[in-house]
Order: structure tokens, then sequence, then C-alpha cells
């Protein structure tokens, strides 16, 4: 199961989405936790975030046994789809949640 803080904008449902659903969901089933997204589209984030593009989320993880895991585990699924991934945890901008973020080299 995956959940969706109350509010959260999921501007479309596109194929990086899709492919990030996939692969949140088999890692929380691994680890026997149910990720909650808390962003979309909405929120405050840097001018360009690709947030804004309906190809970034954020997900909750102060209530995840083991938050490093996830994140790598949630990474290594994602770039075995392919590069462009990017999964962020545990910097200064990233201690209280996971970033994830399909960006397209060249693009």
């Amino acid at each position: 199961m995956i959940r969706t803080k109350r509010g959260v904008w999921i501007l479309e449902f596109n194929e990086p989405f899709m492919e990030f659903l996939r692969a949140l969901s088999q890692v929380g089933y691994d680890m026997n936790y149910e990720p909650t997204i808390t962003s979309g589209g909405d929120g405050e984030h840097m001018e360009g975030s690709l947030h804004y593009k309906g190809l970034a989320w954020d997900l909750r993880v102060r209530d995840c046994g083991n938050r490093a895991r996830f994140a790598n585990e949630l990474r290594s699924s994602l770039n075995a789809i392919d590069d462009n991934w990017d999964v962020l945890y545990g910097d200064q901008y990233h201690l209280n949640h996971i970033h994830v973020e399909y960006d397209p080299k060249g693009d």
C-alpha cells in the first residue's frame, strides 16, 4: 500500500510516476513499510523544481525503521529501470524526507 498526505497534488499520471509507484510499492512491501507521498506538484520548492513539472515527489520517512536502507533500495530499484532517477536522502536538505525525481539527462 502507498499512502498520500491529505492535499497532495499529483499533476499527472505519466510514465515516470507509474514507474515510481511500482518501485515504491515493491520496496515498501519488501521492507514491510507503508510509504507516504507528502508532496507532488504542491508545496514550496526551489525555482525550476521538477515537482512543478510532475516529475518529483517527496516521501515521509520519520516512521520508517531504516530510512537510509529504504532510500537506497528505492534508488536501486529505480536505477534498474534507467539512470534518469535521483533519490535524495541524508543531506542537509533531505533529513526528514526522501526526494525522488525523474530527470532525463540532457533535457
